[in-house]
Formats: C-alpha cells, sequence, structure tokens
C-alpha cells in the first residue's frame, strides 16, 4: 500500500515537534533550576558580603587595636630597657654598699675591740711614772728592757706587783688580765691560726699591722704598751717594735726587741725573731746574738712598720744593732 507523501512530512514534522517539545521542556527546567541555584547564591553572596564588611570592620579596628598595642609594647620596651640599665647601675651601686657596709663593719669591730678605756690607759702611765720613763728616753739597754717589760705585761705578766695591787682595789680586775684578752682578740682579727706556720703567722701579723697601725712621731718619747699602741692605731718606731714582739711572742714565736743606730747617728726600733729561715721571702739575720744577751740561734730582723715581702729591703740593711732585749 502506498503512503501519500504529504502524510510523511507531516508525521516527520509532528516528530521533530514533539522532539522539541521535550528538548525544551528539558531546558526549561534546567533553566528553573540554574534559576534557583543563582538565587540561592545571590543570597549566600549577599551573607558572605555583610559577613565580609563584617570582618573588614573587625579588621580594621583590630588593626588599630595591634597598632595601639605595638606603641605600647615598644614604650614598654624602651622602658624596660632603661629600668634595665638602672637595675644594672642599682645592683653595682649595691653592691659596692655591701662592700662598703661590710668594711665599716669590721672597721667598727676592730676599733671596738682595740680601744681601752680610761683605766687601764691610767696604769700605763703610772707604770711610765713608775719606771721614770715618762718622756725621757735613755738611748741605752734601759730602753729596750722596760720595752720587753711592756710587751710581757700585755701577754698577761704581772710585771709590777704593786701598782697590780692599787689598780685591782680601783677597777676590780687585773690589768696585765685585759691587756692579755686584747691582745688575743688582736690576733683573732688578724686572722691568725694555731696551725699556721711561723712564717705565715709572721706575714698575717705584719700585714694586719700595716693595714691598721700608722707611724706617728712623737714630739716627746714615750714608749707604749702593745695595747696601748693598737688602741691609738699609730706610734713610733719603738712602739711598732714593741706591739709586734708581743704578738710573735704571744704566737709561739721567740722574739726580743732591737735598738738599732745608722751611720747618721740616727736610731730605730726593730723586732728580732729567732727562726731559721722565712721560707720563700728575703730577710737580714744574725747567727749569733747572745753577745747582745739573747738566745742561741739565728735571729732575724723584722721591720713592723713593714710586710713580710719587704723584709729584705736594702735600707733595713743600714742599721746596726745596739742593744736587745728578748721578751720572755
Amino acid at each position: 500500500m502506498q503512503i501519500a507523501k504529504g502524510t510523511v512530512l507531516s508525521a516527520f514534522l509532528a516528530v521533530l515537534v514533539a522532539i522539541e517539545g521535550l528538548a525544551y521542556a528539558g531546558i526549561q527546567t534546567e533553566y528553573d533550576e540554574l534559576n534557583r541555584e543563582s538565587a540561592t547564591l545571590r543570597i549566600l553572596y549577599t551573607e558572605l558580603n555583610g559577613s565580609y564588611h563584617l570582618l573588614n570592620t573587625s579588621y580594621q579596628s583590630l588593626a588599630l587595636e595591634y597598632a595601639a598595642l605595638r606603641s605600647d609594647h615598644d614604650s614598654l620596651q624602651s622602658r624596660y630597657a632603661d629600668l634595665s640599665q638602672r637595675y644594672a647601675r642599682l645592683d653595682v651601686d649595691y653592691s659596692d654598699l655591701t662592700n662598703l657596709y661590710a668594711g665599716l663593719s669590721k672597721d667598727l669591730e676592730i676599733e671596738q675591740t682595740l680601744s681601752i678605756g680610761n683605766s687601764l690607759e691610767s696604769f700605763y702611765d703610772l707604770v711610765r711614772d713608775e719606771e721614770g720613763f715618762m718622756e725621757r728616753w735613755y738611748g741605752d739597754q734601759r730602753d729596750v728592757d722596760f720595752c720587753a717589760k711592756l710587751a710581757l705585761h700585755d701577754l698577761g705578766r704581772n710585771r709590777w706587783p704593786s701598782l697590780e695591787s692599787r689598780f685591782y682595789e680601783d677597777v676590780g680586775n687585773y690589768s696585765y688580765e685585759m691587756a692579755r684578752e686584747k691582745m688575743d682578740a688582736l690576733i683573732d682579727l688578724a686572722g691568725v691560726s694555731r696551725y699556721d706556720s711561723p712564717t705565715l703567722k709572721i706575714k698575717k701579723i705584719l700585714q694586719f699591722l700595716s693595714n691598721h697601725i700608722h707611724y706617728e712621731p712623737e714630739v716627746n718619747n714615750v714608749y707604749l704598751a702593745p695595747v696601748e699602741t693598737s688602741g691609738f692605731k699609730s706610734g713610733d718606731c719603738d712602739d711598732f717594735a714593741t706591739l709586734g714582739a708581743a704578738l710573735f711572742e704571744a704566737l709561739g714565736i721567740d722574739a726580743a726587741i732591737g735598738l738599732f743606730r745608722n751611720e747618721y747617728n740616727d736610731y730605730h726600733s726593730m723586732v728580732l725573731v729567732q727562726l731559721d729561715r722565712l721560707e720563700v721571702y728575703d730577710y737580714w739575720k744574725f747567727d749569733d746574738l747572745t753577745h747582745k744577751g739573747l738566745a742561741e740561734g739565728r735571729w732575724i730582723v723584722m721591720e713592723p712598720q713593714s710586710t713580710i715581702e719587704e723584709q729584705g729591703d736594702s735600707q733595713i740593711r743600714q742599721w746596726e744593732l745596739l742593744y736587745a732585749a728578748q721578751v720572755d
């Protein structure tokens, strides 16, 4: 059976129209979906844009706060650096003040320990008057003998019994005991230990004398007892010699007081100690002084106004020993 061409064409067109309709319907659906997604995205965009503006505002605010905090930090850092420098200076000042305080405390301790009262001082004046040494100098054996007696008194020996009885009646104590306590305190201040070698004992005593006792001339010669010289913290050569000899003797080192003279007819007093050697230090010595009334053995010359390192000084050699008295 033969189908008319018009009929086929119509059917074909109908099919095409149906396909186009379906295609359009699909596109319309996709378009509607995209339109809804676009609307949703616009809503999200609007929300995100609002959030962005809020965050940007917060950022600007935080940026200002950060700048302020940064400025405060820099200011505090500068102040910290300044305070650190001031603290360092204060720490140095504190350390200096601490050392100064320690030194002043030590000086006060020394001052209080070495000072003597009127009672003990008056006893020595009485002794000098009794012995004929009130502002008098003989320039012979009598001088060194008297100095040795003063040294022995301050080592706790009763050298003037009748005067001591008068002193005890007035004071209620013995002057030689009071003096010995001062000598022991001085030895403690010098840091001397009984375990030290003789040379180390001498070194510590000479250093203490160098640090705390200074030379002062006298208008009229007065022989001072050891605790007088330490109490005054000054004396002339015979006062230094009497003090030094007493201290060495107190430490178990045999000592004597010597009166010397040089070629210019100047007189000088120094100490003699009975030792074979002075370890590593230089010194001047006498191998025998029995003719001067001292015990057998070597006697080393000690200048009590100098440290142990200075005992070998050539100036000491200029002195000729005239008289000597052993402190025993």
